[in-house]
């Protein structure tokens, strides 16, 4: 396979001051204590792949705090991005913040590089000579707002070059209380997606327009992909206003929300897996709302389906059964690639393969 990735190096991305993955493979796991970087390199690794589009890094800053949609609706939203770069300011500090991302990697697209650098702004929310003119400095901080300003260069591979015909280098603003709006579609470095632990499996967010093409296009292999975790499925439908069927040998045609979150999360991987083909998939925490028993199943089809569409998987896990469940699946030792984390400033420990196998069956090690 020709991986996105070969190596990837991130300096100042959250608390990750200096991290270099080398010898990445088709299937890489990264495993840890909380709180040692795994959420971090995923979120990384997303940022590259589509550095220049503004719904992508406001979209990784607001989901850890599990906020929705493009509307900054606070304060704490401007501080959701700045946690994305270092902090090492003082609180007491009144100069205003600035920080700095480098992010680069080698693969089958070249060595695209990207760095970003992030300020704080201020200005007012009515007209200059309005303020100055007919109100006293005592209510001036009533019409100011809060912002940050993002300025990216990303260096693409000459191969991509054409991509970006006409700038590498994007300036974006971000504002408390205000929509985020982008005034032109632009084309992803590479097709990625992330699978987080914390999505709503909601009918309305599954069959949402990044995925009705597929729905209509691709229906047959959904369910081919399905019939790997499930053999009783048979089929899937979408009736009028999004709601979505699926035709199931024991029961007939049922409403996906009478079925449990395990089927609901891989209907999502399953879609997701489609819209990233030569892509990158990154999912947080596997293991989540799959049962143990399923993991075996859930890895096998999860594996088969990326080689088959030649997409590079990077995932995170805390469950040894996890772990245990991909090593078991049809996977060739050299694609496989587990790095352990020993905290956001220290070096991870690349496992391979073969290593791997070995430490969990001959030596029952827990890898985590």
């Amino acid at each position: 396979m020709n991986q996105a990735f070969e190596s990837f190096q991130i300096k100042g991305y959250r608390g990750i001051e200096n991290m270099e993955l080398t010898e990445l493979g088709q299937f890489n796991i990264f495993v840890g204590n909380n709180n040692s970087g795994k959420t971090s390199i995923l979120e990384a690794i997303s940022i590259l792949c589509d550095p220049l589009n503004s719904f992508q890094w406001l979209n990784i800053s607001k989901r850890r705090s599990r906020g929705n949609g493009l509307y900054l609706r606070s304060d704490s939203d401007l501080e959701s991005i700045k946690w994305m770069f270092p902090q090492k300011r003082d609180f007491s500090d009144e100069q205003s913040y600035q920080g700095e991302i480098s992010l680069a990697a080698t693969g089958n697209l070249g060595k695209p590089k990207m760095i970003a650098k992030l300020s704080e702004i201020s200005g007012a929310t009515i007209d200059d000579e309005e303020i100055s003119s007919e109100l006293d400095q005592e209510y001036l901080d009533d019409y100011i707002r809060s912002g940050v300003k993002l300025e990216v260069v990303f260096t693409p591979s000459s191969s991509q070059l054409s991509l970006f015909p006409e700038t590498n280098q994007m300036v974006f603003e971000f504002w408390e209380k205000q929509k985020v709006i982008i005034s032109e579609k632009r084309n992803s470095f590479i097709e990625n997606a992330t699978i987080f632990p914390s999505y709503n499996y909601s009918t309305e967010q599954i069959s949402s327009r990044r995925y009705s093409k597929i729905f209509l296009h691709r229906e047959n292999e959904v369910v081919e992909i399905l019939k790997e975790f499930d053999d009783k499925i048979l089929g899937i439908k979408i009736v009028p206003k999004n709601k979505i069927y699926i035709d199931y040998q024991d029961t007939g045609l049922a409403p996906l929300h009478v079925f449990g979150d395990g089927l609901k999360r891989t209907l999502f991987m399953a879609l997701t897996l489609l819209s990233v083909e030569n892509g990158v998939l990154l999912i947080d925490e596997i293991e989540t709302s799959i049962h143990v028993s399923a993991l075996q199943k859930i890895f096998s089809w999860l594996v088969k389906s990326c080689q088959k569409r030649e997409i590079q998987l990077f995932l995170t896990t805390h469950s040894l059964e996890a772990i245990d469940a991909i090593i078991q699946s049809d996977i060739e030792q050299n694609e496989l690639v587990a790095f352990h984390l020993n905290g956001q400033k220290q070096s991870p420990q690349r496992i391979y393969g073969n290593l791997l196998h070995r430490l969990r069956y001959e030596r029952g090690l827990d890898v985590r």
